[in-house]
This record gives C-alpha cells, sequence and structure tokens, in this order.
C-alpha cells in the first residue's frame, strides 16, 4: 500500500512538470511568485494523502489549481451530497456543513420574505 502511495503522489508530480515543461516554464521563477505553505517533500504529500482520504470517504472532490500567472495554488473540496463547496489551506478548514447551513438560511429568509403576505 504504501509503495502505491507512492507511485501515486510521483506521478503527479511527474504530471505536473511535465504540464509545465513545454511552455518554456521556469519552476524556480514559479515557485518564488507562488504563496503557499506546502513545501512539496513534506507537508504537501501528507497534504495530498489526507485530501484522498477525505475524499474517499463521501461522495467528494478535490482540485487543486496551481496558476502560474495569477502566482496562485489553490485547493477546492467540494461534496456532492451537501452540494457546497470551498477553498481551503488545509484539511482543518473544511467545513463545508457550517457554509451549507448559512446558505439554507439565506435561501429560508429569502423565500420567507418572498412569501410573506401571501
Amino acid at each position: 500500500m504504501e509503495v502505491n502511495k507512492w507511485h501515486y503522489t510521483f506521478g503527479l508530480m511527474q504530471k505536473l512538470e511535465s504540464t509545465l515543461e513545454p511552455a518554456d516554464f521556469s519552476r524556480a521563477e514559479f515557485q518564488k511568485g507562488v504563496k503557499y505553505k506546502y513545501n512539496l517533500k513534506g507537508d504537501f504529500m501528507d497534504l495530498l494523502d489526507q485530501l484522498k482520504e477525505w475524499v474517499f470517504d463521501g461522495d467528494r472532490s478535490a482540485t487543486i489549481r496551481i496558476n502560474s500567472f495569477k502566482k496562485e495554488f489553490r485547493i477546492w473540496v467540494y461534496d456532492y451530497k451537501l452540494q457546497t463547496g470551498q477553498f481551503i489551506d488545509g484539511i482543518s478548514d473544511i467545513n463545508l456543513e457550517k457554509i451549507k447551513e448559512e446558505e439554507d438560511r439565506k435561501q429560508f429568509e429569502e423565500l420567507k420574505n418572498k412569501f410573506k403576505g401571501e
């Protein structure tokens, strides 16, 4: 199992590198300008493992977006049952139930105001 995790993360990194290289993209220059908390050797790999576990624990998805033009590194998580998502910096930031409750409460208030006089 441990070897499969290593191959999986190594494959992701190879795919990322091969995607960036054809555009004559300087990884070193990109890394200087990007604001992210994870080093690619340790913390980032732990985060990938945690994201994978979170995704497979339900009907969910996680997307990692790296954009050289905006110099951003963002992680989007989405729960299909709750039908809501959020950007996160780490697993502990995931709070989709609270976001869904706030959205539902807002929608309830809007509907209550809409049908108040009827």
